[in-house]
């Protein structure tokens, strides 16, 4: 088994331009933002984004649940203080 050190060490790959996603992640879209984009948001600014999202049709049915999920992630976050260094 390999150790964290030795896969951390490797560092990120420069096609990932920073994101630490995969390419396929990084070319994922929610509301006009790429993964990468909502990563670097605050969990303020994270929670505004997923407030104000709207998905219709069959995808809204699907996102419906995934959206609840990361709102109460978000929501955790910011009762546990986390949310407090937000500017």
């Amino acid at each position: 088994m390999k150790s964290w050190g030795s896969i951390a060490a490797r560092g990120v790959a420069p096609s990932a331009t920073g994101a630490r996603l995969n390419r396929t992640a990084r070319h994922v879209h929610v509301a006009n933002a790429t993964l990468p984009e909502i990563a670097r948001l605050s969990v303020a600014k994270a929670m505004e984004h997923y407030a104000q999202l709207a998905v219709a049709g069959w995808r809204g049915e699907i996102a419906t649940r995934i959206v609840k999920e990361v709102a109460d992630r978000l929501r955790f976050l910011v009762d546990v203080g986390l949310g407090l260094s937000d500017a």
